[in-house]
């Protein structure tokens, strides 16, 4: 009970950094994209001990082969392939370079679309998210 309390707490701590990072109920407030991508960096730094690079190097395959390789239990090993993969989709929104854009969203999908097939949790949020992934995979390979 203490582990999935622990578990519970990261992910809404994630996703409540997230939400403050996007302002995203603030209407009239144009983001400021350095800003975001400097907050962005930063989460991958405190949430996953990693520098950005690391993950935007990284194929989806061997993002999803490190995880599994941590030692983390199952419930572990999915709360953090959640967060990791909405945070590369967030900043896979913000990228300007379609190639980079397509990459991040390709990760997130793959890592989104793992957790709907393994995870034994229901969520119309992934289903959601999943499809909003696909359709700016779409938009940016017909604008490339």
């Amino acid at each position: 009970m203490i582990e999935r309390d622990y578990i519970m707490r990261m992910l809404q701590m994630f996703f409540d950094a997230i939400a403050k990072v996007l302002n995203r109920n603030v209407p009239g407030i144009v983001p400021d994209i350095p800003e975001l991508q400097k907050s962005f960096n930063e989460m991958y730094h405190q949430y996953f001990h990693q520098s950005p690079d690391h993950y935007y190097g990284m194929e989806k395959e061997e993002i999803l082969a490190e995880i599994e390789n941590e030692g983390y239990s199952e419930k572990d090993m999915y709360a953090k392939m959640q967060m990791l993969s909405e945070l590369l989709y967030q900043d896979a929104i913000i990228k300007n370079n379609l190639h980079e854009r397509f990459s991040l969203l390709e990760k997130a999908l793959y890592l989104f679309e793992y957790l709907d097939i393994k995870s034994r949790t229901f969520s119309w949020d992934r289903g959601g998210r999943i499809n909003e992934i696909k359709k700016a995979m779409t938009e940016v390979k017909i604008s490339d």
